[in-house]
């Protein structure tokens, strides 16, 4: 659901969504699961170049179910991971790739405190020039 809630904006920027996720049935709030999933792929769509691709892949792993979400953007230094973890924080060079600087930059940090209260978990993983790691981790049951 949350791919198809994002593949038209994806599509409008002429990126390359491909997704493959391993079906698990899911024991609780799965809202937390879909909110987060939604922030990480829009972000992925606003920061990708035109013509980038986005990967996401799911699957169970141990007691928890984990989603990578890897795009092509511009990528992250270690300063700007944390400011984008971080509530309002945003490096100066984080802007869309249309240009313009947009939100307030609540989205993830509200994320990764709403996976903590269930036991899940978000990460980053980012390198410049090259693109953004975007793992959430969902604990099964």
């Amino acid at each position: 659901m949350s791919v198809n809630l994002l593949a038209p904006a994806a599509h409008e920027k002429h990126l390359f969504l491909d997704a493959d996720a391993e079906s698990a049935e899911i024991v609780g709030d799965v809202r937390i699961l879909r909110q987060a999933l939604i922030k990480v792929l829009s972000n992925a769509v606003k920061y990708s170049p035109t013509h980038g691709v986005l990967t996401l892949r799911g699957s169970r792993q141990d007691h928890a179910y984990v989603i990578r979400v890897t795009d092509t953007g511009a990528g992250m230094t270690e300063e700007e991971v944390e400011a984008a973890l971080s509530v309002f924080g945003r490096s100066s060079d984080a802007y869309t790739s249309d240009g313009s600087d947009v939100g307030l930059s609540i989205g993830l940090p509200l994320v990764s405190k709403l996976l903590a209260i269930v036991g899940g978990q978000l990460e980053i993983e980012s390198i410049p020039s090259v693109g953004t790691t975007v793992t959430i981790t969902y604990p099964i049951n």
